[in-house]
């Protein structure tokens, strides 16, 4: 087996019990970030989170951290939505970081837009929207706002977290 591109967590009950149980798991973890792959955590529905800033458990650290991407299904009415606008994204996005976008040059990021017609007006520092997402996710609560928008120099709009 080669390396893992997307690990996805399913969290629930004790997160850190299985964790602290299984020094195996925590191991390949550290490997998927190693090797660049990314880790979406899914919160399951007896999942105990008290505080969405640091929602992993201590033993976790290292491992997951405030970047971790999250899809809370703690709530299965909304799974579908969740799944089709939350977790597919960010799988998509994980795997397009791993491949190595061609719209990341140097420290800037490309429009969405913009990218495919080879237009250059349409580029963003790649540094001002992650401490824009680092921002955002400090503040999420259980009625999160919405991700912080970018508009290029052409008129496009794009939440952040898409550009990235």
């Amino acid at each position: 087996t080669g390396p893992a591109r997307v690990a996805v967590l399913l969290l629930s009950g004790d997160m850190g019990a299985l964790f602290d149980s299984d020094p195996e798991l925590r191991k390949r973890l550290a490997q998927v970030r190693a090797e660049g792959g990314g880790i979406i955590a899914l919160w399951l529905p007896d999942c105990q989170v008290d505080d969405h800033r640091e929602w992993w458990p201590t033993s976790m650290s290292g491992v997951l951290d405030w970047n971790t991407p999250y899809v809370d299904l703690r709530n299965k009415v909304t799974w579908p939505e969740k799944v089709q606008g939350e977790l597919i994204p960010l799988v998509y996005k994980l795997l397009k970081l791993w491949r190595g976008s061609p719209g990341v040059h140097g420290r800037m990021v490309k429009c969405p837009e913009c990218r495919p017609l080879g237009l250059v007006t349409g580029q963003f520092p790649v540094d001002k929207l992650e401490d824009q997402v680092r921002e955002w996710r400090l503040h999420r609560t259980s009625a999160p706002p919405p991700p912080p928008t970018q508009t290029c120099a052409r008129g496009h709009q794009h939440d952040t977290l898409e550009i990235l």
